[in-house]
């Protein structure tokens, strides 16, 4: 269910502290009063145009874990986690190259720990914490400027503007702001995402993200879109979930427990916003009986709302494939690429370690020769599952 609301709404706070203040969001998106549906439901099913990109090994490369994918210029652009490098593939799942080299050099990287692509200026930016510092290379791999910044931050956005965020859940400006925004060349312009100096901050990095123009404050369901030219930012959505942890205590850090089963608070974690604003995918925690986990929501851009009381979810007895091979939270979710509107997730390695006896079930593929032939095919020719598949889908409309 989707609620849409204008007005402004305080719930329990003294009105002298504007950091306790919560403004409504415009747009509620309540999962405890999913779509009816017959039964639960695979998050393939609301996915369309569908395709499947088996990346193959590579002599020079090995890659451990494929966190961000976008695509420009007929390559896929990929952020390994674990080695903290972007390499690039061909949409044929051939190696193309590393982007850029790491290392103290002027046009090399200690670590790439996030990136975005600019399909107007056909770059790949890439952020390097460790060196304070923004790298722009462009679509055949070749380097054009690396630019100094300040700051201890985690993640980058691409505005709308073509102007930068930077991002970060360390609450490291004293407690002031956790935004930064420059222009594309690097200058600073001005800070963002206001966040009161508290006591008892755990940073983590399972909750709390931009995304585009969008961004989450840590233990917060509001995601709030900037205002790169007001002085507030605008709350755009709520997503409403069972158990939720209270958004007036979301600068409260003290006492959070992720798995507590006597006092369960679910928080939201990772998020895409796709097709203009209209459709949402998303990450977020629920207890289940004994079964504390996270799983995916899914938010169509003709209003329906998806998440573990309608679609198939952890734990096992309610698990389909799809869950088991592309969607193990909090992290795995995928990317939405702005310029052609397809998603790009590949397999979670570790999850199918994991999970790898319900994979290779006899009932798991026959259940997928009706509902995706194409990757059944691919299963049974790629048994062992070493490499990374990469699915590229956009969403339904409607279902």
């Amino acid at each position: 269910m989707i609620v849409i609301a204008f007005n402004s709404l305080f719930l329990g706070c003294n009105k002298k502290e504007k950091h306790q203040e919560i403004k409504q969001a415009q747009v509620l998106i309540d999962l405890t009063k999913p779509n009816l549906l017959d039964s639960l439901i695979s998050p393939r099913q609301l996915m369309t145009e569908v395709e499947y990109i088996v990346l193959k090994p590579s002599e020079s490369f090995i890659l451990t874990a494929a966190h961000k994918i976008q695509e420009l210029d007929g390559k896929l652009f990929i952020l390994d986690r674990n080695k903290q490098i972007l390499v690039a593939y061909d949409l044929n799942g051939n190696f193309i190259g590393q982007v850029g080299n790491k290392g103290q050099g002027p046009e090399e990287y200690v670590e790439a720990l996030d990136f975005v692509v600019n399909p107007l200026r056909k770059s790949v930016l890439i952020f390097c914490r460790g060196s304070h510092s923004i790298l722009e290379f462009k679509s055949d791999l070749s380097f054009v400027r690396k630019s100094k910044i300040d700051g201890w931050y985690n993640q980058i956005g691409l505005l709308e503007s073509e102007n930068l965020a930077l991002y970060s859940f360390l609450d490291e400006n004293e407690g002031l702001f956790n935004i930064k925004l420059h222009d594309y060349n690097g200058k600073f312009l001005k800070f963002k995402m206001e966040h009161p100096l508290v006591k008892g901050y755990v940073p983590s990095d399972y909750s709390g993200f931009i995304s585009g123009n969008y961004y989450t404050y840590p233990l917060s369901s509001i995601i709030y879109k900037i205002d790169e030219n007001g002085i507030e930012d605008f709350p755009a959505y709520e997503i409403n979930f069972l158990d939720k942890r209270s958004e007036d205590l979301r600068f409260d850090h003290t006492g959070f427990k992720f798995n507590n089963m006597e006092n369960p608070e679910a928080i939201l974690t990772k998020f895409e916003v796709g097709r203009e604003g209209k459709e949402l995918m998303f990450y977020y925690s629920f207890f289940e009986g004994t079964y504390v986990g996270f799983t995916l929501g899914v938010i169509l851009s003709g209003g329906q709302s998806f998440g573990h009381l309608s679609m198939k979810h952890w734990p096992k007895t309610k698990n389909d494939i799809f869950n088991l091979l592309f969607f193990a939270g909090p992290y795995n979710l995928p990317s939405y690429n702005v310029s052609n509107g397809f998603y790009y997730v590949a397999t979670n390695i570790d999850a199918i370690a994991a999970f790898s006896d319900q994979i290779k079930n006899e009932n798991t593929f026959n259940h997928l020769t009706k509902l995706d032939p194409d990757l059944y095919k691919i299963l049974i020719n790629n048994p062992d599952l070493e490499y990374p598949i990469i699915m590229k889908f956009k969403l339904r409309e409607r279902i």
